[in-house]
């Protein structure tokens, strides 16, 4: 079961090809989680790590494998739904 606390994350792009997927990404643990594989695209990165209202940030995403990283725009909501 789902609890309001837990941090998730969901693809919102519609299927098909585009030029830049939308990850959403919500909840306490939204920055520790996009840390572990998600690249801003900033040429000098602001601290994003510690915006705690809602943002989007363009960058590319490591889902490893065949596909490597894939251009994405995270719309990050880092604190509790």
């Amino acid at each position: 079961m789902l609890h309001v606390d837990d941090t998730i994350a969901a693809i919102a792009s519609a299927s098909g090809g585009a030029v830049r997927g939308i990850l959403r990404v919500s909840g306490p643990d939204a920055i520790v989680i996009l840390e572990r594989c998600f690249a801003p695209n900033e040429t000098e990165p602001a601290d994003w790590s510690r915006n705690a209202r809602p943002t989007v940030i363009t960058g590319t995403i490591d889902v490893a494998g065949p596909l490597g990283a894939i251009p994405v725009d995270a719309y990050v909501w880092p604190n509790a739904r």
